[in-house]
């Protein structure tokens, strides 16, 4: 009894220390990880000492890892690589190799034994995809085409380090019992596949509809697959993976995430906030140029080595920066490896909290790196420009060739919900206007109706010069981002201080600090709404509540012409495909 007690005491205790210090990281809009390991580290052993039966936290804390891989399996869409499948297939497997053997080789300079340094080399081959797929939605940049190389990237590399933790997880690296555990890893997925494929569609059809079920199904599942993979000697969260792999059919696989979610969330704060209580300052000091040195090959090499692959496989070098800073983190994988490390010997507990501190250090750095993504990509696009010239796979340049860009024209940022009732409108009036957009979706859609636009980021000057914006009337940007709006306006007045800037904000205090740098007007979508329907309600008490079916008539023919422009989009095989060769999207 008493020990049940003393358990739900530090139950407590973990997730109250996880929700006030992630509450405080959430002010500051940083990631979540790093909060569950600094509020283990705070009620740990090496800070108040608070938590007293960390051997079954620990144990709680592995289903966590297995409940976060599970999610992972079932999140593996191989269709979200296929446009940019020659660099997350070829690409990434290049990046793991070569990060790998920098990793290794820097180690090996720095004075760590061969084994610790090969485990080093593939723990930094590894990126976040828990905290970059967080920043790219918070951005919105999940559909641009650096967002889907980096969904690709991660998609390959996730791969790799489930092979890894069943590698690490055998204590051994001869070649007999990594080619043994390689062929058992093989049979594992060849069985998930087919589960997938011909098995849990016939069994997850009936009980579709039965939410509890299904939920009870996929947890049995999830452990069936532990099971067997723990008698194989492999880890118990690779299990999970596979499970999540075989169970990842649409769309009952949505329908069963939304179920175990919470219950992933809970153990994954368990499992992150147990590695921070393993977290020790002793001998750290010893460790503080290694630190130095390997987050700068996190922040700096590691980055430019996937910049430098994705200019090689035809990118544009603005693409590639964006795509290699995004990356530029240690892998919550690379934890779940270091812990598994740990516990077989391979590794020491000081060489276990200098991973955790890399990985603290270089997520926090990635929130900073979205944030000035902008400045980013133009420091550094110059040099990975040359590049260029040395693609493997030769592809040509985006841009329309439709009509010239003429002067007096407008050039509209952003072709998504607004932006389309804009083209709407400039369509009608007969305005010379060119969109640029960094989807490549939007830009198929955009051809299709010859409407005259530029693949690309706004925050690139060529492509701002290649819309000709000193010789235009209006720029119009729908993209709701701070950041990105004040380079517009800045930009802008320096190329032609009489051209108009409407932006777009999300808040009232954001669109009052961007009239204040200079915007002549600003979008604020709630508020555009909110007149929407009063202008609506003053309709229908001047002309009749009646007339209310009018509305909603053109309202629905609206929405059937959108959602058929979105089916245009998602569904046209044959015609995206021409379009992604001829316009460089792929």
């Amino acid at each position: 009894m008493d020990l049940n007690i003393f358990l739900l005491k530090d139950i407590a205790l973990i997730i109250f220390s996880a929700c006030i210090i992630s509450y405080i990281f959430s002010l500051l809009k940083q990631p979540l990880i790093p909060t569950y390991l600094i509020a283990g580290l705070i009620i740990g052993p090496s800070g108040l000492s608070l938590i007293t039966n960390q051997d079954i936290i620990v144990t709680l804390s592995e289903l966590g890892i297995t409940f976060l891989l599970f999610l992972v399996g079932m999140e593996l869409d191989f269709s979200r690589i296929k446009d940019v499948r020659h660099m997350s297939v070829a690409g990434t497997t290049i990046q793991v190799i070569s990060t790998f053997f920098l990793g290794f080789l820097l180690s090996l300079a720095l004075g760590f034994s061969t084994e610790i340094s090969a485990f080093l080399g593939i723990c930094f081959a590894f990126s976040s995809t828990m905290v970059v797929i967080k920043l790219l939605v918070d951005k919105g940049e999940i559909e641009t085409l650096h967002g889907r190389m980096i969904l690709g990237i991660l998609l390959v590399q996730d791969i790799f380090a489930v092979v890894a933790i069943s590698i690490v997880g055998t204590a051994s690296f001869s070649i007999a019992v990594i080619f043994s555990a390689g062929i058992k890893a093989l049979g594992l997925f060849l069985l998930a596949w087919l589960g997938n494929k011909y098995i849990f569609p016939f069994l997850l059809k009936p009980i579709e509809k039965k939410g509890e079920v299904m939920f009870l199904f996929a947890l049995s599942v999830c452990f069936f697959f532990s099971a067997i993979t723990h008698y194989l000697n492999f880890s118990i969260p690779m299990g999970g993976f596979l499970a999540g792999i075989s169970l990842a059919v649409f769309p009952y696989n949505l329908a069963i995430m939304e179920k175990i979610a919470s219950l992933r969330d809970f153990f994954s704060v368990m499992f992150f906030a147990t590695l921070g209580m393993q977290f020790s300052f002793f001998g750290l000091g010893e460790l503080l140029i290694p630190i130095v040195v390997f987050t700068l090959f996190i922040l700096a090499i590691k980055p430019a080595i996937i910049a430098i692959l994705a200019v090689l496989f035809g990118y544009t070098s603005h693409v590639a920066v964006l795509c290699g800073a995004g990356l530029a983190q240690i892998s919550e994988f690379s934890l779940i490896l270091a812990l598994i490390a740990e516990k077989t010997g391979l590794i020491t507990g000081q060489i276990l909290s200098m991973i955790i501190a890399l990985t603290i250090i270089t997520m926090v750095m990635t929130a900073y790196t979205f944030k000035y993504d902008v400045i980013i990509g133009n420091l550094f696009v110059r040099v990975f420009r040359p590049l260029e010239k040395l693609k493997f796979i030769k592809k040509q340049k985006i841009g329309l060739e439709t009509k010239a860009i003429q002067s007096k024209h407008i050039v509209l940022c952003g072709a998504h919900v607004i932006g389309q009732g804009i083209i709407d409108s400039l369509k009608k009036m007969k305005v010379p206007f060119v969109v640029i957009d960094y989807n490549p979706e939007v830009i198929k859609m955009l051809v299709q109706k010859k409407i005259n636009c530029i693949y690309g980021d706004i925050t690139q000057r060529e492509i701002l010069e290649k819309a000709n914006l000193k010789e235009a009337t209006f720029i119009i940007s729908t993209i709701p981002y701070e950041k990105e709006s004040e380079y517009i306006i800045r930009r802008t007045r320096m190329l032609n201080s009489k051209t108009r800037i409407i932006t777009t904000a999300e808040s009232i205090t954001e669109a009052t600090h961007l009239y204040k740098k200079g915007s002549d007007f600003v979008i604020i979508p709630k508020l555009i709404s909110a007149n929407k329907v009063s202008n609506h309600l003053s309709f229908l008490y001047e002309n009749g509540i009646e007339k209310i079916d009018e509305i909603r008539k053109e309202e629905m023919l609206y929405l059937h012409m959108k959602k058929d422009e979105e089916k245009l989009q998602r569904y046209e095989k044959s015609f995206l495909k021409n379009i992604r060769e001829k316009y460089y999207l792929v």
